[in-house]
């Protein structure tokens, strides 16, 4: 019994080594970044993310979030025309509203400040939604409830907007903004 008790403690351990070993291979860079990133070396984080804010609101994105120790930006949902400028504010389908929100985050490393930029796209796809639910719960529509029917709650919060994309183009634009208030050249930023 020891010999067979001493072998699955050899395996065990083995198991266990191995798992260590390819833990310790893991790159601290993030494999696949979400959003559009530069580097800027020299600057205090804290400014950037004052300029970043004050390059949001002059676009007409308000601030949801702000939060100075992760170094982190985040807007309100902005419907329609998005952003002053903003080529893309037709529905995506034709179905609904469309909505922008857009999220910068900085880390810092050894060579200075990696700026994170991402701007979601939202379409409203509320109607499809109860639909689904409806078809999914198997229930005959004279026999809801009005809670079934969402009597009980407001339509905000009823209303169901799905990620359809990045802007990629708003995010660059952002992006350049906040370089050139910066004073940094944008050819200087860009990432190894």
């Amino acid at each position: 019994m020891s010999e067979f008790v001493g072998w699955h403690r050899a395996v065990l351990l083995a198991a266990c080594g191995m798992a260590l070993a390819l833990c310790s291979c893991v790159s601290t860079r993030p494999a696949n970044v979400n959003a559009s990133v530069r580097r800027v070396s020299g600057i205090d984080r804290q400014i950037i993310l004052d300029t970043a804010e004050v390059v949001l609101l002059d676009r007409e994105y308000l601030i949801n979030e702000r939060d100075d120790r992760a170094g982190m930006l985040r807007t309100k949902p902005i419907e329609g025309a998005g952003a002053a400028g903003d080529r893309q504010s037709a529905p995506l389908h034709r179905r609904g509203r469309t909505r922008r929100i857009v999220d910068v985050i900085l880390n810092e490393d050894g060579n200075g400040v990696r700026i994170h930029c991402k701007v979601v796209v939202q379409e409203q796809d509320t109607q499809s939604m109860r639909l689904m639910s409806r078809e999914q719960s198997g229930h005959e529509p004279y026999s809801d409830t009005p809670i079934d029917r969402d009597a009980a709650t407001t339509d905000e919060q009823n209303t169901y907007w799905q990620t359809v994309r990045r802007d990629r183009l708003a995010e660059r634009e952002l992006l350049a903004e906040l370089l050139t208030r910066l004073g940094v050249p944008i050819d200087e930023t860009a990432l190894p």
